[in-house]
């Protein structure tokens, strides 16, 4: 993690030619105006064996936030403010919070259900604020062992629009299944 870029870090340039890696897991972030840069604030974010990225937003998180947040454990609720406490941030403490241990090993079905029940949180509680903004909830989560990414759109204004086509794989790399969703 770093605020510089990948290609003028030298030791990320040093530190490539050595690492060796089933997963290789990079997040881009480009901060929203007016957003604070700060290390603490890149991508990808960790707790416990959980790497996590979003690429989005919560659509009137200034009106959300505080409810998301009440929903969170105190090591969650702590996680999320020690991190910024931003939109993406509060979406991985939300996920976490689903665990009772961040360490332990769970099964990619786990993780899909989890991250599921998330993004059902956050669009329940925009629901009940009243947000009128579109809610772009592109999480890419990985154990170490799974890597799962979603693509997921809420826009209460178009309540029935669905988001662009998007394939799904499942398996490895030999075997995999495609789907439209």
């Amino acid at each position: 993690r770093s605020t510089r870029p990948a290609w003028n870090d030298e030791n990320l340039m040093q530190l490539s030619e050595k690492i060796r890696s089933h997963l290789l897991f990079a997040h881009v972030r480009a901060a929203s105006p007016g957003s604070v840069v700060a290390e603490r604030l890149c991508h990808p974010f960790r707790c416990g064996r959980y790497l996590f990225m979003h690429n989005g937003n919560v659509g009137g998180f200034d009106k959300v936030r505080r409810k998301l947040m009440d929903r969170l454990n105190d090591a969650c609720f702590e996680f999320a403010v020690a991190n910024g406490a931003s939109d993406t941030v509060v979406c991985f403490a939300l996920f976490l919070n689903t665990f009772p241990d961040h360490m332990a090993t769970v099964s990619p079905d786990v993780l899909r259900k989890n991250t599921e029940s998330v993004v059902e949180l956050i669009v329940a509680t925009c629901q009940e604020c009243n947000v009128q903004e579109t809610s772009l909830l592109n999480f890419v989560i990985s154990d170490g062992l799974t890597l799962l990414a979603t693509r997921f759109v809420y826009d209460p204004l178009c309540p029935h629009s669905s988001p662009a086509s998007l394939y799904f794989g499942a398996g490895t790399a030999y075997e995999s299944k495609r789907t439209t969703t």
